[in-house]
This record gives C-alpha cells, structure tokens and sequence, in this order.
C-alpha cells in the first residue's frame, strides 16, 4: 500500500514534465515562428499549439484556439475556423465543461457546412457525440451524433476518423449494456483500422473489446483480445503498457498476481519505449513482490524507479528539490521493510476494523427494524387504519423524492445561469466603479444582466424576463443566447439595432411553440464608446436604447431619465417593423470642461465628481415591491429619490445601501420578496 502511495505521488508531481519533455521542442519551434507567418499560416499554427498542449496546459490551448478561431473569422478561412472550433470543443469537454462544448461543436458545424467541409462536419459530429458521452452514460445524441460521423468519414475514405467514431458508438451502447450492439460496432472498428493496416487505431480497438468483455463478464474473450493486442504491439513496436494498465490493475485487485506476472514478462523486452511505461512496469513489478514478500526484489524496483525519475530531471534544480520528499520516502521503503509490513498492517487491521463495524451497524440496523416491525403489528388492531397510515406515508415519500429532484434540478440550472452570466468582478476589471444588485425572488431569475467588451465599445444590458422561477430561467437563457449571437456573430453593437433584432431571434427561437409561448422581457442597453484624443484627454459617448425599461443617471447632480420606448421583446407584440430610439449622451473629460466654461484651472470645478456620471439600470422589482407599515409598493418616485441621495457615495456603499433599504421595507411590512430585483450601477 505504501508503495502505491509513493508510485501514485511521483505521477503527481513528473506526469506533466514527462509529457513536457517530449513536447516542449515542439512547442518551443511553434511558437517561435509564429509572429514571422502569414496570416492563414498563423492560424494553422495556433490550431497545432492549442492541440499539442491542450493536456499541458488547458487554459494555454484554450486561448490559441480563440486566436485561431478571430484570426479565421477576419480571413473568413471558414474551414480552418472549423477546424479550431472543432479542438476548443474537445478542450472545454476535457474540462467538463460540456454546456459551453456543445456551443461551441454545434457553431463548428454551421461552419463546417458553410465551408462544405465534410472532413470538418465529421469530426463535430464525432466531438459533439464524445461530449454527451462525458456528460450522461446514456443519451440518444451521442448515438445520433457518432452514427453521422461514421457515415461522412466513411464518405471522404478517412478510415481512422470512421474507426474512432465506430469505438464511440461501441462505447454508447457498451455504457447503456446493450453488449452484443457494443462487441458489433467495436469489431467493425477493428476490421476496419485492420484492412487499411492503422495498427494504432487496431490495438486502441482490440483494447476497447476486451473492455466490453471485462464489463459483459467474458473474461476467456477478454483474454484473446488482451494477448492479440499484446502481440499486434510487439510486431509493430507501439507501447503495450497504457492498454494493459486498467486491465492489470484489476488483476492485481483480485490478488491474481501470478496472471499480472505473466503479462509484465510479455511486455518486459518493450518496457522501456518512454519513461513513463518504465515506471509502469516496475510499479507493477514491485507490487507483485511486496504482495508475495518478496522484499528484495520490491528494492530492486524501486531502485529502478528512482533512477529513471533521476534521469528525467537531472538537469532541473527546482524539480529536485522537490522530488527531495520523495527521494527519502523511496528510501525508506528500501531500507526499513519491517516498518513498511508494519504499516501494512495497521491498514489492513483498519479496513478489517471498518468493515466490522459496518457489519454491525447494518446487523444492528436490520435487528431494530425487525424488532420496530414486531412492535407496530402488535400495536395495530385496525386494519383500515393501518393502510391508510401507509398509503399516506408512501404518497408523502413520493412527494418528498420529487420536491428533492425539482430542487436538486433548479440547484443545476442555478449553477449553468451563474455560468452564462458575468460576474460583478468581470464588470469591475473594465469599469472598477460599479456595482451589481441581483436578488432572485425564487432559486433561479427571471432578470438577467450581460456585458460584452468589443475592444473600443463596451456593452451593457439589464432585461426582466416575463415570469420568475424556473420559467423566467429559461427565459433568460435564450436572451443570453441572442444577445451572443447579435453581438458577436453579427457584430452588431448600435443598441436600437440590437433591440430590433432581438424580436426576429425570439421567434425564430420559439418557432416551434404553434403561438402557445406569449414570453418576452423588458430590456435596456447601453453601448459605452471610448476615443482617445491625447494621452491625457479620454471622451466617452453613452448610446442608450430601452424596451420598457428606462435609463437613469445623475450628471452635474441632476438626476435624469429617459424613458423608454413602451414596445417589450416578444409576447404578444408584432414589434418586427418598430423602430427603437437610440439616445446619446456625451461624456466629456475634465479639461473639455473646463475649457467650455472658460476656465483652465481644473480646481475651481464645483466638486471631485463633476466630471463623473453614475448610470443605473433597472428591472421594475425593486419599485414594485411591497412593503412599509402600510404594505404598499415602493414605487419608482422613491426609488429615483434614494439614487439621487446616494449617487455620490462609493459604488460598494450604494449597493449595501439598495440592499439593506430593501430588507428593511420588506421586514417593516411583514411581507415576502415578489419579483426578481436586477440594479446595475457604473460611474464614468
């Protein structure tokens, strides 16, 4: 067990510098050329960087896919934006973030057929089924999805493309215990990678059908596929030890140690194609001996492993010292084996002690609930009631196992509208003078707020969803979606344009409801534009357009309004040929002011903040909420009231202010929050 521990913990820290070695040359030789490419060059070469260390560093492969993914979209070279779209998607899988995958496969694919690339189609297909995988053990879209891969890479003859789409297939049905429908699909794939002899995509085939044996029980076919991929690896001298190491670690759990015996001396002429299958081998080779007390032979393995770890970091000082700790853990395994059996010991002693307690507590367990059985018989003299007495319980339990899915349900879709929406302190990094107030009534919001920064523009947007709950929810993420679309894929920015535009997406979204869905959301945008004219002089020219809701600021303490236009997004409004107003309003600096007002010293300006407006966004929660001692609404007239008075305090000091006048409106009159409440502040 200490031994495994030790193995376990130099993966920890030399799996990465492994790889890293092998790859970093690479690496180096890409990035170095990069700025010397041209354009369609650059591209192809960010597409090889975010692949080549998209296990390395996640994040690093992530930000060279977006690089490829703009320098594509300017170019329009649609395949290659395909292409890079297509890996982004499969790093967002890895990192089990599949809602954010799927968005980015599907925009792929509408890519990939307006480039009428078959190649790429195929691999989103394939990405997009892989993701389902990840995300549920059974769902009909992976099906569906592997299945067209197959088929268009069997178009375009890419016969590893078609084996890999095969094994995902395999995998589906093999994951749903449809096993002969699994074993079908995986010999296809292996028929197929070995006719056109990819021997690599043949043994990760013959691997993944021992697998469906080992889980279908088969274990005498699962040792025919074993010892053929262990055979096919040997002749074409491809590493054996990755597809052999969950299947010997499962021999090795059912203390089968002659058989892990038996495959390590197969291997053991190959063992030392990369360090890591090395460490392989002697990890097992150990375990087996420490299993069988065979200590002397243990040491000499982890002699072993000790020298190859030596070898790969020989020339890096940092990583020494911290493969220092292990240097004396190693050594005291090799030279103390009586402390080592002791600890052995003391962990079997434990896990022996805590099955036994687990024997008693379910023993016990069974005893109280015969003996509370017994009592509860004897005790019950009418029938009737005794039924009725349980068929009440049941229908109480049931209800209970639903409450707890709804509200595990909406704790999920809690977390993916906190994932799609910005947080305070993304807004802050552009405009460190802001806050924002968001209370949901219920667990999720019918309000939501996005932002957008589009280099020189800056967008801001606060919309009430009809509804609140689970219902506005869902709302609020098709608003998330079409405002991503408008603004980035359509590069609209103009908030007039973009309110027309929202109407057309909504039905579009909703084309399938036969008039049943009535939803809409009110909405108000403003677009923030920033030109430099000299290092010291910034002007900045607010664009605001509303749907219901207005615009307030407070500029030279005067506090204004605009009104919006009355027209919401949706619902029951033909809004499709309305024309939405776009107000502006100029922002000048300190010294154009100054200037206006013929005065050149910027001191004799009437306070700190004359040259600063505060903007507030709302949705109409906040003003409709009842309260006070007289339980009415609290209505806009006081609203605009209390952001007038506090319009010139430090931004974190309004929002503690809004709250807590809030909370106490809503204590005073004994009342509960009816709406969601969505406030947005930023001082420019």
């Amino acid at each position: 067990m200490t031994k495994v521990l030790l193995f376990f913990l130099c993966l920890l820290y030399f799996a990465k510098p492994i790889f890293a070695q092998n790859l970093q040359a690479k690496i180096d030789s890409l990035e170095k050329i990069l700025p010397n490419l041209t354009s369609k060059q650059k591209i192809s070469n960010c597409i090889e960087l975010c692949w080549t260390v998209r296990h390395l560093d996640p994040e690093k492969a992530i930000n060279y896919g977006w690089q490829a993914v703009i320098l594509a979209r300017k170019t329009n070279e649609k395949e290659l934006e395909s292409d890079a779209l297509n890996r982004l998607g499969v790093c967002y899988r890895n990192k089990l973030e599949g809602v954010k995958a799927i968005s980015i496969l599907d925009t792929a694919l509408k890519v990939a057929k307006q480039a009428n690339s078959l190649k790429q189609m195929a691999y989103a297909y394939n990405n997009i089924g892989s993701v389902y995988g990840y995300l549920v053990v059974s769902n009909p879209m992976w099906l569906e999805n592997s299945h067209k891969a197959v088929s268009i890479f069997t178009k375009i003859k890419n016969y590893s493309g078609v084996a890999d789409a095969l094994r995902y297939v395999a995998m589906a049905h093999n994951n749903s215990q449809n096993y002969d429908s699994a074993i079908f699909y995986s010999k296809k794939a292996t028929e197929i990678s070995r006719e056109h002899q990819l021997w690599n995509d043949y043994i990760r085939s013959l691997a993944y059908l021992s697998n469906i044996y080992r889980d279908n029980k088969q274990n005498k076919l699962l040792q025919n596929y074993i010892e053929k991929a262990l055979y096919i690896s040997q002749k074409h001298k491809f590493s054996n030890i990755p597809f052999l190491h969950l299947y010997l670690h499962n021999l090795f759990n059912q203390q089968k140690y002659d058989s892990v015996t038996y495959y390590l001396k197969k291997v053991e002429n190959n063992h030392e194609t990369t360090e890591r299958d090395a460490l392989w081998f002697h990890n097992y080779s150990a375990d087996v001996a420490l299993a069988k007390k065979d200590s002397a032979k243990a040491s000499k393995h982890l002699i072993r492993i000790r020298t190859i770890l030596d070898s790969l970091h020989k020339n890096d000082k940092q990583k020494l010292l911290l493969d220092h700790g292990l240097l004396q853990k190693q050594k005291e395994v090799e030279l103390q084996q009586f402390e080592i059996l002791q600890k052995e010991q003391n962990e079997y002693f434990y896990v022996f002690g805590l099955i036994t307690l687990i024997v008693i507590i379910i023993l016990f367990g069974y005893y109280f609930w015969k003996s509370k059985k017994f009592s509860q018989i004897l005790s019950i003299k009418n029938q009737e009631v005794k039924q009725t007495m349980w068929a009440l319980q049941l229908q109480r339990n049931e209800l209970q196992d639903k409450n707890e899915d709804i509200i595990a349900s909406i704790n999920y879709a809690l977390r993916i509208q906190n994932a799609i929406m910005p947080t305070e302190q993304e807004i802050q990094r552009y405009f460190p003078e802001s806050f924002v107030l968001f209370m949901p009534k219920d667990i999720v919001s019918g309000d939501f707020y996005w932002f957008a920064d589009k280099i020189d523009k800056k967008i801001i947007v606060v919309a009430d969803c009809t509804g609140h709950g689970v219902s506005g929810a869902f709302m609020t993420m098709i608003g998330n979606n079409i405002l991503n679309q408008i603004v980035h894929d359509y590069e609209i920015h103009a908030p007039d344009e973009i309110l027309s535009q929202m109407p057309i997406f909504l039905e579009k979204t909703l084309s399938h409801a036969d008039g049943k869905v009535k939803d809409g959301m009110d909405i108000s945008i403003i677009t923030i534009h920033k030109s430099v004219q000299n290092s010291e002089n910034i002007n900045t020219k607010i664009e605001y357009s509303g749907a219901m809701n207005p615009l307030y600021y407070v500029q030279n303490q005067e506090f204004i309004e605009i009104k919006a236009d009355k027209m919401p997004i949706g619902g029951n409004h033909k809004n499709e040929d309305f024309d939405y107003q776009k107000h502006e309003i100029s922002l000048q600096s300190l010294e154009d002011r100054s200037q206006e007002m013929g005065n050149s010293n910027f001191s004799n300006l009437p306070s700190q903040h004359s040259s600063l407006t505060t903007f507030y966004l709302c949705t109409d929660g906040y003003q409709d909420q009842f309260g006070g001692k007289d339980g009415k609404k609290f209505m806009v007239k006081k609203l605009r009231n209390l952001l007038f008075e506090i319009s010139e305090k430090p931004m974190p000091a309004q929002k503690e202010i809004l709250s807590q006048t809030l909370k106490n409106w809503i204590a005073e009159g004994n009342e509960k929050q009816i709406d969601d409440i969505t406030i947005l502040g930023i001082r420019i």
